[in-house]
């Protein structure tokens, strides 16, 4: 039977090419094309509700296709909270055996604090509200309520960030999720989907 499939999650303004350089390392390690999967979201600069909706049909369709009732989740930015959405928003914690964040604003962004609403399109203004460190003193919030258990369901969780990270230049801590495998490489945010040590890290913490 093949790998557990591994779902790719790009971040704002990205695709699934964002993840090529993570796939050739994979693909130069034994997987074939069949266990690496990634989604491209309709619009650039997506919602969460737009993110969860596509992901539950996109993972879905893997699992009917590989006959893996479980898949792994790998996600950049804007994507890892995107992914958090998705779980809690329709109960697929039972769908995901290993969850890995990279760079997400678990806890905001502090270069959201940068931008007013005038000076974004619709879905960078929502993506900014979601992820500003200015709104989560609010407990109707939704990053405030998908908080409040970090890492829920039977899932093996890992984070990884960036140490030159210009979006959590403000909260470095942010990316890290309580009850998480925490990690930091010498990266900053785009690096992190290139960098060497980190394909060696995700395949430590994906491959059996």
């Amino acid at each position: 039977r093949s790998n557990t499939p591994i779902i790719f999650a790009h971040g704002n303004t990205g695709d699934a090419t964002d993840w090529l350089p993570t796939m050739k390392s994979f693909l130069e390690s034994g997987h074939t094309g069949e266990d690496l999967w990634a989604i491209t979201f309709r619009r650039s600069s997506p919602s969460h509700e737009e993110m969860a909706t596509q992901l539950d049909s996109f993972i879905q369709r893997v699992r009917n296709f590989t006959g893996h009732d479980t898949v792994h989740v790998v996600s950049h930015s804007l994507g890892v909270t995107g992914v958090r959405y998705w779980l809690d928003k329709y109960k697929r914690h039972s769908w995901v055996d290993k969850f890995v964040g990279l760079a997400g604003a678990n806890h905001g962004s502090s270069r959201c604090k940068l931008f007013g609403k005038k000076q974004l399109g619709l879905g960078l203004a929502r993506t900014n509200w979601f992820l500003n460190p200015v709104n989560l003193d609010n407990p109707d919030h939704p990053l405030v309520q998908l908080n409040e258990n970090e890492t829920p369901g039977d899932i093996k969780y890992y984070t990884l960030r960036g140490s030159d990270d210009r979006f959590f230049r403000g909260n470095p801590q942010s990316p890290k999720l309580h009850g998480a495998k925490n990690e930091i490489v010498e990266v900053d945010h785009e690096e992190l989907l290139t960098s060497n040590e980190v394909h060696k890290r995700l395949y430590t913490w994906l491959v059996p």
